[in-house]
Parts: C-alpha cells; structure tokens; sequence
C-alpha cells in the first residue's frame, strides 16, 4: 500500500499545511508534527528512521531539516522528500541539499507553506473549491498581512484571517483536522465569502465562542504590552533595545504590540523556554539573525526559538545561601 510521510509545524500554517498536503495525496497519509526549526524537524525523522513504517513518499512543510538529516533520511528510506518552506534562514539548506531533496520555497516574505503547497497541487486540489478561500486567510494571517489596509475590504477578509488562526487555537490541533476533513464532504453556497466558509465549517456556537474570544484576547494583549520590561541584547555585530514580556498565548500578538513601543528594535514573548521575537515593518531588523543565536530562525520580521531550560539546576542556582 502506497503511504505518505507528512511531516509539518503545528501553528495554522503548519497544520493547514499538512492538510493541503493529504487532501492533493490519493495514497494513505500519515501527518506527524515537529517544534519550529531544524532541530524539532530533525527529532522526528529519527523517530520515523527509528520505526517500522515504511513510506513511498514524503513531504516537509513549514519547515527544513538540516542538510544533514536531509541526506541521513534520502540514503535510508531512498525516498526524495519534498519540502515546502518559506523560512528565509533554511536558505542554506535548500541551496546545498537538492540532491537529498525538492524544495519549494518562498524568499519574499510574502508566502506561506500553505500557499506553497497549495499551488504546487492545484489540479489535485480542485475538488475542494472552499479550499482558496482558506488557504489566502492563513496566508495573510502566517505573513502577518492580514492587517494592511487593503484586507479591509468588503469581505473583512483580513479579519477573517485572524478569526480562522483563532478557530485553531480555540478548539485545537485534532478537532481543527476534523472539522477541515468533514468539510471535504460538505457543500458550499459561498466558497468566496471568507466569513460564509467558517460558518459552514465549523459551528455557530464555536463561531460565536471565538469572537467572544478575540475581544478577549484583545484586552489580554494591551495589559500585557502596557507592563512589558525592557533590556538590551549585546550581538557580536550589533547591541539591541528590545521590549520583553512573558505569556501563555497570544504570543505573536503581544510581540506585534512590543514593536509599537518607543525606541524598541524588537519585541520578545516568552512562554516556558519558547522565544518569539517580531519587529516594526518599518524597521531594518532581521529577527531572523537574531533567532539563530538560540539555534532558532523564521523570517526577518518574525521568527522564533526555544530555550531548554534546565529547572533543577535553575533552582538549585537560585536559592537562599
């Protein structure tokens, strides 16, 4: 039996993603998720190298394993994986490792792997025609568009993004992919209108829960911005003001909020070790850069990393001599 290794992030784009990536496979899928960077991509290979399963096809998204990894998992499975990526700081990799793999990728700032991924299959995809509509929301929602002006239109379709990463995050992961493939099943009066597609996805009651939500959130993250510190990163090349906080949730909307603070290079949320770093538009940052000193990375104006944090030493460290 044909099967198809997906492998993917687990924000919106990661798990939309992985699902554009079934929905255009006929063959069985099987989606596994890994932590953002390299590192997290390159632990569940080892896991699937280190398994029984074998596979006629694979498929990254949302992400890049190291050139090492690459040709570990080409030279065992002789499978060529397809990545779809759009994290400028994997650009090594994707220039280094085309033997072991197929990249498609994005340099611009303004894709998302769902759209990679999306117009990459969109023959095997037309029989999904509510599938457009959800693939430009989690776009304009991953690139952070989603507020520029011209998304302000008749169709709230900027809105609409930040209402569907919301949906996700409100419900989660599992039942998120079960309402997606339900609908694959579904019949649509509007595929165009952003706000008519959720409606008929998912439910009034949820759809009702998450715009409760929003305005929740909306408070969190100004009380949140409003009691932000402040410190300075010294770099090799360069020393930066940035505006730091610690948060649960909401962390790229709180980041967002920090770059609006006076004199700031960039904003930092931390929650429990996972560093989310953003920066103004209209700043000459490259958060990416900063990102790869905690052996994380992203994009230029948004990216991310995570810290392991040995607590029992922290601790011990910390106590009352």
């Amino acid at each position: 039996m044909s099967k198809t290794l997906i492998v993917t992030h687990t924000d919106l784009d990661g798990v939309m993603s992985g699902l554009v990536a079934k929905y255009a496979t006929a063959n069985e899928s099987d989606i596994r998720y890994a932590d953002a960077g390299a590192a997290g991509i390159d632990a569940v290979l080892e896991d699937v190298l280190a398994g029984d399963d074998q596979y006629t096809q694979a498929i990254f998204l949302d992400n890049t394993p190291s050139a090492e990894m690459l040709a570990k998992f080409h030279n065992q499975t002789n499978l060529t994986p397809t990545v779809y990526d759009h994290h400028v700081s994997n650009q090594d990799v994707w220039e280094s490792a085309t033997v072991d793999a197929t990249f498609v990728t994005d340099q611009t700032g303004t894709s998302s792997a769902t759209e990679l991924a999306f117009n990459d299959n969109q023959t095997a995809l037309a029989k999904l025609p509510f599938l457009p509509v959800l693939v430009k929301l989690t776009n304009l929602y991953d690139t952070w568009t989603w507020q520029d002006e011209r998304y302000a239109d008749e169709q709230q379709t900027g809105q609409h993004a930040q209402v569907f990463n919301e949906v996700f995050n409100f419900i989660g992961r599992d039942r998120f992919s079960a309402f997606m493939d339900e609908a694959t099943n579904k019949t649509f009066a509007e595929v165009d209108v952003p706000s008519a597609v959720l409606a008929t996805i998912f439910s009034d009651l949820i759809m009702a829960l998450v715009y409760e939500r929003i305005k929740s959130n909306q408070d969190y993250v100004a009380k949140k911005a409003e009691k932000a510190e402040f410190a300075d990163l010294v770099l090799p090349d360069k020393t930066y003001h940035y505006a730091y906080t610690t948060a649960s949730s909401q962390m790229s909307e709180i980041g967002n909020a920090l770059t609006n603070l006076p004199d700031v290079d960039f904003g930092l949320v931390i929650n429990n070790g996972k560093l989310s770093f953003r920066v103004a538009k209209d700043k000459d940052v490259d958060v990416s850069v900063i990102a790869g000193y905690f052996n994380g990375g992203g994009h230029a104006k948004a990216s991310g990393a995570k810290l392991v944090m040995d607590w029992p030493t922290i601790i011990q460290n910390a106590r009352n001599k």
